[in-house]
């Protein structure tokens, strides 16, 4: 009889022993998945700020066409927190907000259009930064995610552009 009180303790201990080791390992499995849950917030919040401000159109491609400078030459998008604002010379002519990914190569972003004949469509592109240049390529709305930075003849619903930051006057 005590040989079986003693087995089942052990067995009873053994499993608590068990259950205790499961339930660390889960708790370490949810640390480093918070952790890295941190990490990617943060990588998005700083690459955010550097998206900050006014941006100049210096280039853009339709299609695979090239546009004329003097047909964009006006165009600002500035960018404040997540949302964009486009201007040209008779004023606000898109809105939209974005939602980056920095993780991936190349970098992610996804447009919702807030006005216009397109609003609430969702465009999604690519993107780098260098400095202060900005390129975007980038699919029309319902088309899949471009995967290189190119705009040629033939490409039907691929656009890209590039914008210069605009230095702000002290």
């Amino acid at each position: 009889m005590r040989f079986r009180t003693f087995a089942g303790l052990g067995l009873s201990c053994l499993l608590a022993l068990a259950v205790t080791s499961t339930s660390q390992a889960d708790d370490q499995t949810d640390k480093k998945a918070a952790e890295k849950q941190a990490a990617e917030k943060k990588a998005i919040e700083d690459e955010t700020k550097t998206l900050q401000g006014a941006w100049k159109i210096v280039s853009m491609s339709i299609h695979g066409r090239e546009l004329e400078e003097d047909s964009f030459k006006s165009w600002r998008r500035t960018v404040d927190g997540t949302h964009i604002t486009w201007k040209n010379e008779d004023g606000t002519f898109l809105e939209t907000s974005i939602k980056i990914d920095p993780s991936k190569s190349p970098k992610q972003i996804d447009s919702t259009m807030q006005s216009g004949d397109e609003k609430d469509k969702v465009v999604l592109g690519i993107y780098e930064i260098k400095g202060d240049e900005f390129r975007m390529c980038f699919a029309d709305p319902d088309m899949p995610r471009p995967t290189e930075f190119a705009s040629r003849t033939g490409m039907t619903g691929v656009s890209m552009y590039t914008a210069q930051r605009v230095k702000e006057k002290r």
